[in-house]
């Protein structure tokens, strides 16, 4: 599996996690399958993430560019309830103030061009990167077993990876 669909894989289950199970939802089995991947995947993906920041942190002046990036994100995303930002997926969802946003983030990299090209070609080598295989075995459970289980397309599109379709 590439190692993009690896981390995609990782955050979707772990987003399953965080969820409030209606009854009749969630079958132990599939409960375990979702817990045993994200254990699974939980090492690598740090591997994967540690190395592409190690990639990332060689450019210097990022951090300053970083800290105003971040302070952008999180100005401008969707708040929760308790007016915390929306962090999907490990990014922050950025929809109602979308149009903004990028407006700011625009003048952000204006404001750092040396920095914008050395990120430009440091995200061409995390692309590569993240485009190669790793192996890993996931733990897949048979469509069968959840036949009975009320799921939304919502969450089978988080699962689909994991299901053994025969």
């Amino acid at each position: 599996m590439i190692r993009n669909k690896i981390i995609e894989l990782y955050y979707s289950l772990s987003d399953l996690t965080k969820e409030t199970v209606v009854p009749g939802s969630m079958t132990v089995k599939l409960a375990y399958a979702i817990k045993r991947n994200i254990t699974l995947l939980e090492p690598i993906v740090k591997d994967i993430e540690k190395t592409t920041s190690e990639m990332t942190s060689e450019i210097e002046g990022i951090d300053d560019f970083d800290a105003e990036r971040k302070a952008l994100c999180s100005e401008y995303a969707d708040k929760n309830e308790d007016g915390t930002p929306v962090i999907e997926n490990n990014n922050y969802r950025i929809k109602e103030r979308k149009d903004q946003f990028e407006i700011k983030i625009e003048e952000l990299y204006k404001k750092y061009p040396a920095i914008m090209i050395k990120i430009d070609e440091v995200n061409k080598n995390i692309a590569a990167f993240m485009s190669e295989d790793e192996t890993i075995e996931i733990h897949t459970i048979p469509i069968a077993e959840i036949l009975d289980a009320y799921i939304t397309p919502a969450r089978m599109e988080k699962l689909y990876n994991i299901i053994e379709q025969n």
